[in-house]
Order: structure tokens, then sequence, then C-alpha cells
């Protein structure tokens, strides 16, 4: 097939031929050949003449290389505007005549495309809506007060975030991560679900998250950093977990000084009797539920748990203590009663 060749093309399968010259001849004897759609490829290359060239999309020639020993190559130009086809280029050499088939490929995109910086955005714009949206809607069960006192928000809302976002992108299908992909690499692959866990985990990340893939990518401006919060000088932080044995019904904390005590709170629960469980549910032997009870540091405090059997009788822990906290201590108290 003819055509006339523009000075780029020219130039292009120039140089591919200069690439090709310490290639045997045996090596370009190929069944299939791969390119992208503005880049030229070396067929053949023969110390005989070649002749009877013809590609049936695109174009074939044959190029005299001086030696020694001197060559003719011949070169298949991928047709103007393809996108991703399949070709193949005929000829005759050596008394054969063998037909080579040619698979045409998008180009991969360059870091100073246009078309690469707008498939992203659209992309990210798309998964930030996504996870704004999924974000508002968890929020009515991450506050619901019977899910806040029986879970811990910490452990549990991220799994049950990603866990909604896998059902999300199953259903409609959704894979943005693979879609980035193929703008990234050329490719056409079509969603898959490691495409799709990571959609999910991207998802169930929220706003804050893909924001952050906004800055990264440089869409946005990254923000000024806040520091991170530290804790006051003057505090220091106290937890006591209940060993239940003898103990029934409520039991009371108290902390203080040695001798002026005080009832600090109460623990209710027993614990998880699911102990695989622990670190998703909250933790209803532990006085405060979550967190520290804030104690001044460098004062002897010391700590008791009383309450009563089951017959009723008052009972009392051993006392821990006294002991002076450090400033920014967090001390955890186990007890057993």
């Amino acid at each position: 097939m003819a055509r006339i060749l523009s000075v780029s093309h020219l130039v292009k399968y120039m140089i591919v031929v200069a690439a090709m010259l310490g290639t045997t001849g045996a090596s370009l004897a190929q069944d299939k050949l791969t390119t992208t759609v503005d880049q030229p490829i070396v067929v053949a290359r023969k110390a005989s003449p070649i002749t009877n060239e013809k590609a049936n999309l695109g174009s074939a020639k044959v190029v005299q290389v001086a030696g020694p020993p001197a060559s003719n190559v011949l070169i298949y130009i991928p047709p103007p505007g393809a996108k991703d086809i399949e070709d193949s280029v005929q000829y005759t050499a050596d008394g054969q005549s063998p037909t080579i088939a040619i698979s045409v490929k998008p180009a991969a995109p360059q870091l100073n495309d246009a078309q690469f910086y707008a498939s992203s955005f659209k992309a990210l714009f798309a998964l930030f809506i996504i996870a704004v949206i999924t974000e508002s809607g968890l929020a009515l069960l991450f506050n619901w007060r019977p899910y806040l006192r029986r879970f811990d928000g910490k452990a549990a809302n991220p799994l049950v975030a990603l866990l909604f976002s896998l059902l999300l992108v199953w259903l409609f299908d959704l894979d943005i991560a693979t879609s980035l992909m193929n703008t990234y690499s050329g490719t056409k692959l079509a969603a898959n679900p490691p495409g799709m866990v990571l959609t999910a985990m991207i998802i169930a990340g929220g706003s804050a998250g893909v924001n952050k893939v906004f800055q990264a990518f440089g869409f946005r401006s990254p923000a000024s950093q806040e520091a991170a919060p530290k804790p006051p000088l003057n505090q220091a932080w106290l937890s006591v977990t209940l060993r239940r044995e003898k103990a029934d019904g409520n039991v009371d904390v108290l902390i203080g000084p040695a001798g002026h005590q005080q009832a600090a709170g109460s623990i209710s629960g027993t614990g998880s009797r699911l102990r695989w469980l622990s670190w998703l549910l909250l933790n209803k032997s532990r006085y405060p539920g979550s967190g520290g009870h804030v104690m001044a540091p460098g004062t002897p405090v010391e700590v008791t748990l009383v309450g009563v059997d089951s017959s009723k009788q008052p009972i009392r822990s051993a006392t821990w203590g006294p002991y002076e906290l450090a400033t920014g201590a967090i001390v955890d108290v186990e007890l057993t009663l």
C-alpha cells in the first residue's frame, strides 16, 4: 500500500533502521510484531532484495542500508489515526513470501499530555463525589446512639465503611482504579476484583483521603498542615479494667489521694464474651469506656474497686498505689473483684 510519507515519519523509520543495524535477521523473523500508533517498526532485514511489500492497513517500505554488509530493511508504518488495530505485512525475499502479523496499540500518554490530566481529574473527581456521598450517608449510622454504645468507632467505622464501599462498587461495577491504570498505560483492561477493591478502599477512606490524592497529583495545593495535637503538660491519664470474679452488678471505681478517694465512675459490664470481637466492641469492663480519666500529675493517687457479691455482701478489691503519675502519663490499671 503506497502513500506519501511525511518528514517526521521518514525521520522516525530511519532512526528505527539505525537502531536495528546490529540485530540479526533471524531475530527479526517473528510471527507477530507489536508497535504503537506513532512508532514505525522493522519487519525484516535481508541481504537479498525485498519485493512485493504491502500492508493491509498501514504502509510498508523498503530502505537500502549501506554496508558493509549492505542490506535491505522492510519497515512498517502504522496508518494515520490508528488506535488499536491488527494488521499484516507481506513481502517476497529469498524465494519466500511470508506474512507477518502486526498489532498496533495506542501509545501510552505522556506526562505533558493534556488528555492525561483531564482523564485523571475526571476519575478523581468522581471518586471524591462518591466518597463524600458515602461518608455523609454512613455518618447517620456512626452517630447513632445504640451504635456508639456498642461499638468502638475507631475499630468498627473503617470496617463498616470498607464493607459498604465494596458492596457499592460491586453493585454498580465501579472500577475507577483500573480506569486510571488504563489512562496511564494506554491499555483497555476490563473492571477486575483488585481494581474494585482498591476503588472501595479509596472511597472508604472518605473525602479527606481523596483530597490527599488530589494534592499528590497536583490538582489542589496542599493545605497548611496542622500540628498534631499534643497532650497538655499538666495532665496524666488513668484507666481501670475490672477482672470480675465475685462482683455482682455495678462496680464503683474510687480514685484519689490515700484516704480521700472519690467515686469517679462505675463499671457495669463484664467485657466481651467473644474475645475475637474485643477489638471491635467497646470494653464494658473498663472505666472510662474509651480514653482515660484525667489526673493531676505529681500527686500520690490510689485506685480501688468496691461492689457487692451475689449475696449482696460488700466486697472491696486490692488497692493500687499510692503512686505519683508523671506528666503526660497514660496508665492502665487492672484490678480483680
